[in-house]
């Protein structure tokens, strides 16, 4: 596929899907360019690569779905693309997830004490 073929079908992903599904999408496309091409050699390629690792990564920081981010981080690491490369923060993954984690932490120990303060 040529280049706007590429930037097309990315486009066509961000527009046609929402929430993990839209994530999914976009990364087997990264995937397959990853896998299938040789990217390396190629500066479009390259570039398209990075960015849409980049995408995905600012995409799921924005919608809390972390573990898309996760993911992207991952890939870029199997392809050997540095992650400040590809705008990927791995210790902001880390902390996001921290403070996630806390927060469903709370939020379930709020519904223990409303469920308690019920029987009560």
């Amino acid at each position: 596929k040529n280049m706007s073929e590429l930037k097309d079908l990315r486009e066509q992903i961000l527009q046609g899907y929402s929430g993990y599904m839209r994530f999914a999408k976009l990364l087997r496309l990264v995937e397959r360019i990853g896998r299938n091409t040789s990217w390396e050699k190629n500066e479009d390629l390259k570039t398209f690569l990075y960015e849409s690792l980049g995408l995905i990564y600012s995409l799921g920081m924005k919608e809390t779905i972390y573990g898309a981010c996760e993911e992207a981080a991952g890939i870029a690491e199997a392809f050997g693309i540095p992650l400040e490369h590809a705008g990927i923060d791995i210790e902001k993954i880390a902390k996001q997830m921290e403070n996630f984690k806390a927060k469903i932490e709370m939020k379930k120990m709020e519904i223990e004490r409303a469920k308690k303060s019920k029987k009560d």
